[in-house]
């Protein structure tokens, strides 16, 4: 026999295993309980030793009747039942046997209102769509497909956090940002991982809190679809301790498993690795829009010269709204406004005497919104000078309860020229006698105002310092814009 005629031995089963692929092939035991139970249900009447309602007192509590010395000892029990009485002397096969009708009319009951409640709704939905769609499947679907957890892959979700570190704790948002893709690219969950459904996130740090904003979104390509939306602030250090502690984990894992070499790893050495100096650097580098490692000689040394342009008190909030392209100019910009602003000086001596609240900083950490502590300082100055609620609609009112002369009161909300500083509207500073100075930008009288009770809030919240009052999401950016809302909140100015 050749090689080639040789026919493999294919063992045969025997009758056992014959027997054994056929229950796994056919539910044979299901159908059989399904069967029974059926058989039961209908011919209860029949099969039933007695009627499951009848009873005998003296039969009370019997036994099954393999229990022969019970009927021994109790001759005048009636009859001898195979599974017992109940305690009123029912026995309990009939009632077993007559209750399997009722169940089965349970089950068939269900089954068929749920398939055709269940077939109706569908149809409809299918049909319908839109709105009623959402509402059907939302109300239906709810205890099975809706989750209030959302399970994602730790390594990719540790990655986009190191990869993003600095930005993700250092770039403020603002308005040139916010329709800005690399901006979301960088502080949005949604475009971080790569196949993988992860919720539409976004996390902006402003100040000592970091605000995440969810939204609502369907993915198609995954058949997931995200149904809450809302927003949330969290402490900044909180945020940053369990991010750190998450990518360590993720880190361990990877050496328990024998990784090594990746690029979450390589990108958590160098953020580790950063020393004091290059840790300043890749803060303002990233409250910037740009990404620390990747910049060149000429970069690095643009970015490094703005601590010697920019003031210290407002250096932070100048970075938050600087273009980086244009970093030179708007810098330059932003430091002859300083010393445009030292000739604005103004007494203001009522309000001074009023005092701040509570520092600016220790406030932003006991609310959970930072612009709370705004309306909190803003009725607290109404209240120390007694305005009982009356709003301030003109320059000559505001003069009035600050106790200024209106030309001195005007002469500080001149409007300025900003030149390329797009996105500063005000300047608060000192003058050559120590006093309150400011710079407003160019603007109608009422955004003049608006913009000066700003800086009203800065000489409470952080006297003696230099402030930029600009359009950046950030804590100073929203800490004192309530200081001039409603008159219903208690506010120093109404201008609407």
């Amino acid at each position: 026999m050749t090689e080639s005629q040789a026919q493999p031995i294919i063992p045969r089963a025997g009758t056992m295993g014959r027997v054994f692929g056929v229950f796994r092939r056919w539910p044979i035991v299901s159908l059989a309980l399904i069967a029974m139970l059926a058989f039961v249900a209908i011919f209860a009447p029949w099969l039933a030793p007695q009627s499951p309602i009848e009873n005998s007192v003296r039969d009370r509590n019997a036994p099954p009747f393999w229990y022969t010395e019970w009927y021994e000892e109790n001759p005048k029990v009636t009859r001898t039942y195979v599974l017992g009485a109940d305690p009123i002397g029912r026995d309990v096969l009939s009632r077993l046997i007559h209750g399997a009708r009722v169940s089965s009319i349970v089950v068939v009951v269900a089954l068929v209102s749920g398939t055709v409640i269940g077939t109706a709704l569908g149809l409809i939905s299918g049909y319908a769509g839109g709105i009623t769609d959402e509402v059907i499947t939302r109300i239906v679907d709810r205890t099975d497909t809706v989750r209030s957890r959302v399970y994602v892959p730790l390594y990719p979700l540790a990655e986009s956090l190191v990869t993003n570190w600095w930005f993700l704790l250092h770039e403020v948002e603002n308005p040139a940002k916010t329709t800005d893709v690399a901006f979301a690219r960088r502080h949005a969950f949604v475009s971080a991982p790569e196949g993988y459904a992860f919720p539409n996130l976004q996390l902006t740090p402003s100040g000592e809190r970091v605000r995440l904003v969810w939204k609502g979104e369907r993915r198609h390509w995954s058949r997931i679809e995200f149904l809450n939306e809302g927003e949330a602030w969290i402490d900044l250090e909180e945020f940053r301790e369990c991010c750190c502690e998450l990518v360590d984990r993720v880190v361990r894992r990877l050496l328990a498993l024998g990784i090594e070499g990746t690029l979450l790893q390589e990108e958590w050495t160098s953020v580790q690795a950063a020393d004091h100096d290059e840790t300043m650097f890749c803060k303002t580098a990233a409250g910037l829009g740009l990404d620390p490692y990747a910049l060149d000689d000429d970069g690095r040394a643009s970015v490094m010269r703005l601590e010697e342009v920019l003031g210290r008190d407002w250096f932070g909030e100048a970075i938050a709204v600087l273009d980086a392209e244009r970093l030179d100019a708007q810098s330059a910009s932003i430091a002859a406004l300083l010393e445009a602003g030292r000739s604005n000086g103004i007494s203001l001596e009522r309000l001074r005497s009023v005092g701040p609240l509570a520092d600016g900083r220790d406030a932003e950490r006991r609310v959970d919104r930072p612009w709370a502590s705004g309306y909190a300082l803003a009725r607290h100055v109404r209240r120390e000078l007694d305005l009982n609620g009356s709003p301030l609609p003109a320059t000559a009112d505001l003069a009035i309860a600050l106790g200024e002369e209106p030309q001195a009161l005007a002469r500080a909300m001149r409007a300025t020229d900003f030149g390329v500083a797009d996105l500063v509207n005000g300047v608060v500073t000192q003058d050559e006698n120590g006093r309150p100075a400011f710079a407003v930008r160019s603007g109608p009288e009422s955004t003049r105002r608006f913009q000066f009770c700003r800086g009203l809030a800065e000489v409470l919240a952080a006297p003696n310092t230099d402030a930029l009052l600009t359009q950046a999401r950030s804590v100073r950016g929203r800490v004192p814009r309530p200081i001039r809302g409603p008159a219903g909140q208690g506010v120093v100015l109404d201008v609407e």
